[in-house]
């Protein structure tokens, strides 16, 4: 059976450089994943480059179907290929090409050969949709991407370079560290558990104050820690935990940012 031919083609208004040295960025991946699809990032490693490995786990209905692929091409500058392993189509290859238009201006265009699973069946019950839904995808894709190249003109023109976020690990935390890291701002992560990531750090607010040296060089500290709002009936208990937990973190916070000789320009809470 023959391969469909899935392509998606925007003009950008940045540089072919710029729009290429944005996918090597760390959360690159994480930002183009689109939020009605619900993705787990297993592993990733060494980039986009030749030899690169991506894991993930996607939620097909019901079920996790485990995708492994891998860079199969790469080329500085202008194009990366990721090829299926194992995953949810019987075949998928994936070139991501850049080219320039003039000094300033580029044009990105993400070229799919794929096949579905069960064959002449698998077509019939699910070509169309699959084609509406990468439609859907790389339009969301490059929407993001156009919005995060605007966005780093104004983090290379701000005063804030280093951003500290507490309650990295939760749900807003996660979307918006992978946020800023795109936008080219430095980013350190605290959580309850230091992970394994670079510029990370751990606290917890039951057990004492953060320590100073998380701060270090930090022009802006966002908050974002405490008791989920998400999980659970909002019963006396469960809003007093709510309650408590922010001023609890909050108060030791304020108390070690006070204390130090250069603190953050910004405190968020």
């Amino acid at each position: 059976m023959t391969k469909n031919i899935f392509e998606f083609c925007s003009e950008f208004p940045f540089s072919s450089k710029e729009v290429f040295d944005w996918h090597k960025n760390e959360s690159a991946f994480q930002r183009l994943s689109p939020p009605w699809d619900e993705v787990r990032i297993i592993e990733r490693s060494k980039g986009i480059e030749k030899g690169a490995r991506t894991i993930i786990d996607v939620k097909i209905w019901p079920i996790w179907k485990r995708w492994i692929a891998e860079h199969t091409d790469y080329i500085e500058g202008r194009s990366f290929t990721d090829f299926q392993i194992t995953g949810p189509f019987a075949f998928w290859q994936h070139e991501h090409r850049v080219s320039p238009l003039t000094p300033n201006t580029s044009t990105l265009t993400d070229h799919i050969e794929y096949k579905l699973p069960m064959g002449i069946l698998g077509e019939i019950f699910g070509g169309a949709m699959i084609k509406q839904k990468l439609q859907k995808m790389f339009r969301y894709r490059h929407a993001i991407m156009h919005a995060d190249l605007e966005d780093s003109i104004l983090a290379k023109e701000s005063q804030i370079k280093k951003v500290v976020v507490i309650g990295a690990s939760g749900f807003v935390g996660t979307n918006l560290c992978a946020y800023l890291d795109s936008i080219g701002l430095s980013v350190s992560k605290v959580g309850r558990k230091k992970d394994n990531t670079k510029n990370s750090a751990s606290w917890d607010p039951n057990l004492g104050d953060p320590s100073p040296e998380i701060f270090e060089n930090a022009d802006a500290v966002i908050h974002l820690a405490g008791e989920s709002i998400a999980e659970g009936l909002w019963t006396k208990a469960k809003k007093k935990r709510i309650r408590d937990s922010r001023v609890l973190s909050t108060t030791s916070l304020s108390k070690v940012l006070s204390g130090l000789k250069n603190p953050p320009k910004v405190l968020l809470c």
